[in-house]
């Protein structure tokens, strides 16, 4: 019997809802990101940084750039927390806010998970978990109708 899932994800959370015949589970993973180190403009304009020297030629490092960094490794880390928690899935549909799905799309493919077919990536939202387990449910029901 197949293994079907659902996946809701942004930066900060992933809502992970299976469905394997009758039984169904569901699952978060929390990033560690929080909503200041994810984003490094407000309201258009750079945040001010202390480390930053408007010096030409300083030997102050850009803290910017060592920000970005860091952010980088924590999504990282957290999609392979993503991709591994989904390795028994047969059949995939991920969706949400932002960049994130996209990004998981890369990492998924990246990870070669043979039994894992991604059916669709789509735009969305924030939901309730609620409103994620009837969309899954909805979407692997029309696909079998």
């Amino acid at each position: 019997m197949k293994t079907n899932a659902g996946l809701w994800i942004d930066h900060q959370n992933t809502v992970i809802f299976r469905v394997l015949g009758e039984q169904e589970t569901i699952q978060n993973i929390d990033s560690g990101i929080s909503r200041e180190q994810h984003e490094p403009f407000e309201n258009g304009a750079r945040r001010p940084s202390a480390n930053r020297s408007n010096i030409v030629g300083s030997a102050v490092p850009n803290s910017e750039g060592k920000h970005e960094h860091r952010f980088e490794n924590k999504l990282h880390k957290y999609y392979q927390e993503v991709v591994s928690a989904i390795k028994d899935v047969d059949e995939l549909y991920v969706f949400g806010p932002g960049e994130a799905k996209t990004e998981l799309e890369t990492e998924i493919k990246k990870a070669k998970i043979l039994s894992l077919t991604l059916k669709k990536v789509e735009a969305v939202d924030k939901m309730t978990e609620g409103q994620i387990k009837a969309k899954v449910k909805q979407y692997f029901k029309d696909r079998i109708a």
